[in-house]
């Protein structure tokens, strides 16, 4: 799978990976976008539970099915 450069930057300049994230909670504003999506991808990689938070009821439902892990994700339309 290719990586976007969002997916770079939080590898390199972030390292999301040092975090202790499992069982943590996040909320994600804007996840809509490539940017939120991204980042809760990788968080959700690394043990945390998400909030996806967006306007558009759409992309939220395909990001939320695209995750198909339903315990560890919330969609929220605002």
């Amino acid at each position: 799978m290719a990586r976007t450069k969002y997916e770079k930057y939080f590898k390199k300049k972030i390292g999301l990976s040092a975090m202790k994230l499992n069982g943590k909670v996040a909320i994600i504003t804007g996840a809509t976008g490539g940017v939120g999506k991204v980042t809760a991808k990788r968080l959700l990689s690394e043990g945390c539970k998400v909030v996806l938070i967006g306007r558009d009821r759409t992309k939220l439902s395909e990001i939320n099915a695209a995750f198909g892990n339903k315990r560890d994700v919330l969609a929220v339309r605002t």
